[in-house]
């Protein structure tokens, strides 16, 4: 009683993604028994701060929590047998020593995504803390994990803006070469892959093998720098695409 029956009917109302019953190998209604806690104390121990004066801060910056949400997070086979793109929004607390803790789905995939995104927020390693008058206190913070797959095959491949051609000239105009590289005399190519995204902007950039001596990061530079790309599609529409390209590295006699 007291609105948590009301409570209760909309939590299960609002499930998504079970993986239905079967019975002599087809699926089947089942009836289940879901058992519902109500608990005032939603984070508990001391006091959670929302507005410290600085917020907790992701090893490496947004970049590399960017980079640690997009390479860790596994796109579950249920989701992708089924096409579920989308996001699962997890709160979680920063606590004083930066460790992570409450994991709390708030905003449901379902599909075996609540629980990848669950294990991802779990695994970060620790964060540095907020702080409120310069003491180091338990801060809230939500995230959002993203599933939606890049695809590899396409009717129509994303585009440098002004094809091929200008790609080339703009790795060949931008390149700075590493001074540990030149003092080494190391030449080569450094195979890269990323993401096209849907509006053309890339994500996910990953070397897959390189030469080393500063050759891989130079690369990573170039490839994050690059204006928008023309997205690719499929069946008519715009759509996030993996892409593979080598960047090469030759010392001006």
């Amino acid at each position: 009683g007291f609105g948590c029956d009301e409570e209760a009917i909309r939590l299960v109302s609002n499930m998504k993604g079970w993986v239905p019953g079967e019975l002599d190998g087809k699926k089947v209604r089942v009836r289940s028994n879901v058992p519902v806690f109500f608990k005032e104390e939603l984070y508990p121990g001391c006091r959670i701060c929302t507005k410290p004066d600085s917020m907790p801060r992701f090893p490496g910056g947004i970049e590399a929590l960017s980079a640690y949400l997009d390479n860790e997070t596994k796109y579950p086979p249920l989701a992708r047998t089924n096409d579920i793109r989308g996001h699962v929004k997890v709160n979680f607390v920063v606590e004083k020593d930066g460790s992570v803790s409450n994991v709390i789905i708030f905003d449901s995939l379902g599909y075996g995504c609540d629980n990848e995104a669950f294990r991802v927020i779990s695994n970060m390693p620790a964060w540095e803390p907020g702080y409120l008058d310069s003491e180091p206190v338990r801060t809230l913070l939500s995230l959002n994990v993203n599933f939606n797959e890049a695809y590899t095959i396409v009717d129509e491949m994303p585009q440098f803006p002004g094809g091929t051609e200008a790609l080339y000239r703009y790795l060949g105009e931008n390149i700075i070469y590493p001074t540990r590289a030149l003092y080494d005399s190391v030449e080569g190519r450094v195979f890269v892959n990323f993401t096209v995204n849907e509006d053309g902007s890339i994500s996910n950039i990953i070397v897959i093998r390189g030469p080393g001596h500063g050759l891989d990061e130079e690369a990573i530079r170039l490839v994050k720098n690059m204006p928008q790309w023309i997205p690719g599609r499929l069946d008519g529409k715009p759509v996030s695409v993996k892409y593979n390209l080598p960047v090469k590295f030759t010392i001006k006699k």
